[in-house]
């Protein structure tokens, strides 16, 4: 298995905090359309579509975000998890930074912090600090409209596209 979660719940928790605990030991997603719950675990599934430029209604709005502030922008991970081997007690990873990551920043070490609650591997919680430098980098945004053709879609899905305008 890829994922393996675990950990106690305390009375009066949140729901939704531990939602979200459960979601980060698995690099999941969840996304809800129309009051239907989807939940994504791992990476992203087989494209359910392949767009172009073409496939874009020129008649709507387009944005495009090609970066993001520096506040919001990562080069490093460090992580905490519960070890069952010590008695539960909170491990800290070994931080995961990339020099390279840090150049491209301006020579400045910009680190998150993430909690890995109900996570009680250390190799699957090193993925997932690894998995959130990788997430953390992906700055691109794309908004536009599609057409009728597209409505089918829902929040979650994945599409494949092909843009010589963007690069």
């Amino acid at each position: 298995p890829e994922f393996i979660s675990g950990g106690e719940i305390r009375l009066g928790t949140q729901i939704a905090d531990t939602i979200e605990a459960t979601l980060t030991s698995c690099n999941g997603r969840l996304s809800e359309s129309g009051g239907i719950y989807k939940v994504r675990l791992g990476a992203p599934d087989a494209a359910v579509l392949t767009i172009s430029d073409d496939d874009i209604l020129s008649s709507e709005e387009q944005s495009f975000t090609p970066f993001t502030g520096i506040a919001d922008t990562i080069n490093g991970v460090a992580g905490k998890y519960p070890n069952p081997l010590e008695g539960w007690a909170t491990k800290a990873l070994p931080p995961v930074y990339r020099p390279d990551y840090e150049a491209q920043d301006g020579g400045r070490r910009l680190m998150a912090d993430v909690s890995l609650d109900m996570v009680t591997r250390a190799t699957q919680a090193q993925r997932l600090v690894q998995a959130a430098l990788n997430e953390g980098r992906r700055a691109r945004r794309h908004t536009f409209s599609l057409p009728p053709s597209a409505w089918p879609l829902e929040p979650g899905d994945v599409i494949e596209w092909s843009s010589a305008r963007n690069g």
